[in-house]
């Protein structure tokens, strides 16, 4: 029993720093996120995210979602949206923000804050509501690069938001577009 305490005290140690860690995560060579090193890849959050992450036991989770621009710009036109969205980075982040209006049952309104994030013009916004039942707290980012939108969506249980809101800010403060493509 004696051998075993020290193996088991370093072993949580050796965990607890694992924890700590960073992982930088590159995606379809056109983003590139850094992620705490307790999130582990999942696949069944959203088909259409090109990321997924999870701590199930940390209760957090964050998808990215990429789309070239002229996606927007079809969604718009395509259906008759001009005079409600315009075809750029204020329509995308409005557009797919209304979405999220038909979901949740909000605590406090969600408001854009216009930012810099490696270089690019985003909007991000925080807020808590209530879906499926469960107080959640999130944080999305909606980024304009040079032939993508991006959108980031982090969550977490309400109860959880003080103890993450530290990572989940520096998880999107860490996005880095890398598409060095031509339009």
């Amino acid at each position: 029993m004696r051998k075993i305490l020290p193996l088991v005290l370093f072993a949580l140690v050796m965990a607890s720093c694992f924890n700590d860690q960073k992982q930088v995560i590159n995606k379809k060579h056109l983003y590139t996120i850094e992620l705490p090193g307790y999130m582990n890849e999942a696949t069944d959050l959203s088909e259409d995210a090109s990321l997924q992450y999870q701590s199930v036991a940390k209760d957090i989770y964050i998808m990215v979602f990429d789309e070239p621009k002229e996606n927007l710009e079809n969604a718009i036109f395509d259906n008759g949206l001009e005079s409600m969205y315009s075809n750029d980075l204020d329509g995308y982040a409005r557009l797919l923000n209304d979405g999220i209006d038909e979901n949740v049952e909000y605590i406090d309104e969600p408001e854009f804050t216009d930012k810099q994030i490696n270089g690019l013009k985003a909007k991000v916004l925080d807020f808590s509501g209530i879906t499926d039942g469960l107080r959640v707290y999130w944080m999305s980012a909606y980024l304009e690069g040079r032939n993508n939108y991006y959108q980031i969506n982090i969550w977490t249980s309400l109860d959880k938001k003080d103890k993450l809101y530290k990572d989940m800010e520096a998880m999107i403060e860490s996005f880095t577009e890398t598409d060095k493509s031509k339009k």
